[in-house]
């Protein structure tokens, strides 16, 4: 499987200009405070991420067994794309909605409102819906596959650690901090507009 790419120069601007067009048909509405609220509720689990992501971290420096390492490495990049990564769609797809955009959830049949019923949409749904209104550029397709094998079991794991899915090896922990430094960027992008407006 290859890597993504990072985000070039050119696609971090125009992420940020879509974000700020969005952003700014939102400050003219009351439903900003409803995106404040939600923001606000999911702190929470987010510092519950944290702390089970240094608490994978300290497993992982307290093991000399290098399979042992491997597992960890194969549960930080889950933690990271399931709550981290999937925390920056939601993010994205509430703003859409609260511009007028209509996101259905097929299994209950029914439009998300809150960052909550966002949250229960299955990621390829979310994923489609922000192609769709010109967020593409977020899109992490090869993570995305990686993400579907681990969960699924498709891959083997070595006593020496590494990772070998359909019989090639993958760097898991180049992997993890790709997807890390994606976040920063994208996230920095997205909360500027959150400081600036509550501050």
């Amino acid at each position: 499987m290859g890597e993504d790419v990072s985000l070039e120069k050119q696609d971090l601007r125009l992420f940020e200009k879509e974000i700020a067009k969005q952003w700014q048909s939102c400050k003219q509405s009351i439903r900003i405070s409803e995106f404040q609220r939600d923001q606000l509720a999911l702190l929470f689990r987010y510092r519950e991420h944290v702390r089970n992501g240094r608490a994978l971290i300290d497993v992982s420096k307290n093991t000399a067994n290098l399979r042992q390492k491997g597992l960890v490495k194969l549960a930080m990049f889950l933690w990271e794309y399931e709550v981290s990564y999937m925390y920056l769609v939601n993010s994205v797809c509430h703003i859409l909605i609260l511009n007028g955009h209509d996101l259905f959830d097929l299994f209950k049949r029914k439009y998300t409102i809150s960052m909550k019923e966002i949250a229960e949409v299955d990621s390829s749904t979310k994923l489609k819906f922000l192609k769709e209104h010109k967020f593409g550029m977020i899109i992490r397709e090869q993570d995305r596959k990686l993400r579907n094998k681990i969960a699924h079991g498709g891959y083997m794991l070595n006593d020496d650690g590494r990772l070998v899915i359909e019989g090639k090896d993958e760097n898991i922990g180049s992997r993890l901090i790709a997807l890390l430094e994606f976040e920063s960027k994208t996230e920095k992008i997205l909360t500027k507009f959150v400081d600036e407006e509550f501050k």
